[in-house]
């Protein structure tokens, strides 16, 4: 794994037990500075993505169980479908995999504004995620031609497999 600390001579890049230091001003070639932030980024951009996909598998939870509730206090899968996009058949189980729910007496325009927000905020996440794991694509192609970085390095420093990172650089070289 790489890890980056950055002190008031410069940053270091480590990476196992190998220490790689910019902290001496001028000693750097260009390109390893350049590999040096193309790196940064990704590992920045692989724990943003492990954030936003917390906050994913977060926001889904909280819906599909207000489309339980919702399902038990009567509303239709039809109506919830065109709601959220998802087809009758995802409502259903959904709603089936939601054992011991008991009626809330909320109305159903609680239910569908509440249901509402939470796929549009489910949506911005989901947008905000593949944002992110472009970026990232973009950074593993500019790495892998820029620099003498390996597809290990670049699977290992963006938390992607290896055959994920073959493809990726196969694509951007091809495209």
């Amino acid at each position: 794994m790489y890890s980056y600390r950055s002190s008031a001579g410069g940053s270091e890049l480590r990476r196992g037990s190998r220490l790689h230091s910019a902290s001496q001003p001028g000693k750097d070639s260009e390109p390893q500075k350049e590999k040096d932030k193309l790196f940064k980024g990704l590992a920045l951009r692989r724990q943003l993505i492990s954030q936003v996909s917390s906050t994913v598998r977060t926001l889904t939870a909280r819906r599909n169980e207000q489309i339980a509730q919702a399902l038990e206090d009567g509303l239709t899968v039809a109506k919830i479908a065109a709601l959220t996009g998802e087809s009758a058949w995802t409502i259903r189980t959904i709603g089936l995999s939601y054992e011991g729910l008991f009626p809330s007496r909320t109305t159903r325009d609680a239910h569908l504004s509440a249901i509402q927000a939470s796929t549009a905020e489910l949506s911005a996440a989901d947008r905000k995620r593949k944002l992110l794991e472009t970026q990232r694509e973009r950074l593993i192609a500019r790495a892998y031609q820029l620099t003498d970085a390996d597809v290990l390095d670049l699977a290992i420093a963006s938390g992607m497999t290896l055959e994920n990172v073959q493809k990726t650089t196969r694509r951007r070289a091809a495209g």
